[in-house]
């Protein structure tokens, strides 16, 4: 048997790219490992292994095994429901500055969609590993750093590079309700800004019976993965070592700007949006002969929000 709280695993933009549990396919092109639950609650043969189950309803999944795992001496099947922690609807603004130490401030504002089903109560991003000048803060708010948990890029497919968990917990009576916003999420680190993974839920405990049996439990555990159980944000924050490579640096913002224009959260067709794509595969193609900072003092202005943010974070970069 496997105790069921060891299956969970704890972990300014304007859109966000969402990974969320839908039939059988996520949002991200991603295949969902779980069948979906037969209309009329009789498992075909061909599923017999198959002990989660993607609900009707969004979010929802439905387990069901044989009560013989639990108890050889018993008939008949266990079936019992619960719901992920992604039904929340995630958008970010960041104010990024730098200070004259060198060191990049990130201020974040997160709001929950009028929409969503759930409270959001826990994010965290894909940051620094080794950083001396990282720090994390919200009043209100748990905020740490982890090393020792990696997360990986899931919102931004070309990019392998993963990182250390930057985690916020709310505290009681902080969580952010559907139709809610919080600001004052500072981050402060020494890495240049670019384009980084982050991921918002409602909890990190799925509402499970005390113990259940193993081979149920592994199917359950793929479930407290975080492309399964958040909503996935691509979000701009600290990315970039200070000594990173003008080419690397470039190459990023190419990256972000195209899987933004890939979820309709930018527009192919901006001016800022073409020249700045135009401009930056130049650059990497030549090896990095010109700067992120360089290469936005050319562009068409951004219009307001995300344009411009990537505008902003392209100025503050030093290369």
């Amino acid at each position: 048997m496997k105790p069921a709280a060891a299956l969970s695993l704890t972990l300014c933009m304007n859109v966000a790219v969402v990974v969320t549990l839908v039939g059988q396919v996520a949002s991200q092109g991603m295949i969902s490992p779980f069948p979906t639950w037969p209309p009329d609650g009789n498992i075909p043969e061909r599923l017999q292994n198959n002990y989660v189950f993607l609900g009707p309803r969004m979010g929802e999944i439905i387990v069901s095994y044989p009560a013989v795992l639990d108890n050889p001496n018993q008939t008949g099947r266990r079936t019992f429901t619960f719901e992920l922690h992604n039904q929340v609807e995630p958008t970010f603004t960041v104010q990024m500055a730098q200070g004259s130490n060198g060191v990049y401030a990130y201020d974040y504002l997160l709001r929950n969609g009028r929409s969503a089903k759930q409270s959001i109560r826990t994010w965290s991003f894909v940051g620094p590993v080794d950083d001396a000048g990282f720090s994390v803060s919200r009043q209100g708010w748990s905020a740490t750093k982890t090393p020792t948990a990696r997360l990986q890029q899931i919102a931004l497919p070309n990019v392998s590079q993963g990182g250390s968990a930057v985690i916020f917990y709310a505290g009681d009576g902080n969580e952010i309700p559907p139709g809610g916003s919080l600001d004052a999420f500072r981050v402060t680190s020494t890495y240049v800004p670019g384009f980084t993974t982050a991921f918002v839920k409602s909890g990190s405990v799925f509402d499970l019976p005390s113990e259940l049996p193993t081979a149920v439990g592994d199917q359950v555990g793929v479930l407290a993965k975080p492309q399964w159980d958040s909503r996935v944000v691509v979000l701009l924050g600290p990315r970039f070592a200070p000594d990173s490579s003008t080419q690397a640096i470039a190459a990023d913002f190419h990256i972000g700007i195209s899987r933004l224009i890939q979820t309709g959260a930018l527009s192919g067709d901006s001016p800022f949006v073409k020249a700045a794509l135009a401009a930056l595969a130049a650059s990497i193609e030549s090896g990095g002969s010109s700067t992120v900072g360089e290469i936005v003092r050319l562009l068409p202005k951004p219009s307001s929000g995300l344009e411009g943010e990537i505008a902003t974070a392209m100025q503050i970069s030093p290369k």
